[in-house]
């Protein structure tokens, strides 16, 4: 039946009715629906709704939903709304959402909040696809997913030169300041690695990028253009940096070598 109070033990603890009170196991708790706290060493599992914190080393889930926070070393489900914090350190997965996703990587039916990872999905979130030009690559595309406020970005292109053209593939983040009137105002910022023709180069290099981005968004899809600050960095003591359109001002320090320099970009977005 239902319980009230503290439930330890070194291995599983269990609760066939609502537990309001604290599950606090060496290995597994298990509850139907819970007031409280869940802890373990390994996993949690609440078959209705929590209300408070589940916390393990491996795995939370909860069958109801949850109002409050579900902390795990590995994964995290809810099944229902819930509204809080998930924090995990591989994946996060949740019906629909209201709060913060923090883990490696998130995902949300619906999300209304903010998901912080290295990739974020939720099926009501920002999901772009983009191609554009700059001042190094004439050619890129790129995929950004995640919310307004926080997204990933995954992208590749290409400088054209039938010398020596180099390819790239970077991955960033970026948020958005501006959104009203169907006009966005954005902050990117991008690492890419930087390869040649034959991808056989075993030195490396790398371009990181800051853009400002303004773009406004159309019927079937997105215009922008924006500014940005670049820094080409490799560890070569002669690069063949041919493909840089301008320096604004270059050096070396500890062995590393690298050209900052201004740029611009222009795309659409679908």
């Amino acid at each position: 039946g239902n319980f009230k109070g503290v439930q330890a033990a070194g291995f599983v603890s269990a609760s066939i009715g609502h537990l309001q009170g604290v599950q606090a196991n060496g290995f597994a708790s298990v509850a139907s629906g819970i007031k409280g706290t869940q802890a373990s060493g390994f996993t949690n599992l609440n078959l209705k709704k929590t209300e408070g914190l589940q916390a393990s080393g491996f795995l939370n889930t909860s069958l109801g939903g949850f109002t409050g926070a579900q902390v795990a070393g590995f994964t995290n489900v809810s099944l229902q709304e819930s509204e809080g914090i998930q924090i995990s350190g591989f994946i996060n997965v949740a019906q629909k959402h209201e709060g913060v996703q923090l883990s490696f990587f998130n995902y949300a039916d619906s999300l209304d909040g903010i998901a912080i990872g290295f990739i974020s999905y939720s099926r009501n979130g920002y999901h772009k696809f983009e191609i554009s030009g700059n001042e190094t690559f004439q050619t890129n595309f790129a995929f950004r997913t995640g919310t307004k406020m926080f997204y990933n970005i995954f992208s590749t292109g290409i400088h054209w030169d039938k010398d020596d053209p180099r390819w790239t593939a970077g991955y960033g983040i970026g948020t958005t300041l501006l959104d009203r009137n169907n006009w966005n105002l954005q902050l990117d910022l991008l690492s890419q690695a930087i390869f040649p023709e034959n991808f056989e180069d075993e030195n490396w290099a790398a371009l990181n990028s800051f853009k400002i981005s303004l773009s406004r968004e159309l019927k079937m899809f997105e215009v922008f253009a924006g500014a940005s600050i670049n820094a080409f960095v490799h560890d070569r003591d002669e690069y063949d940096t041919s493909f840089i359109p301008w320096t604004g001002f270059s050096g070396v320090e500890q062995g590393t070598n690298y050209i900052v320099y201004p740029g611009f970009q222009a795309g659409i977005r679908l």
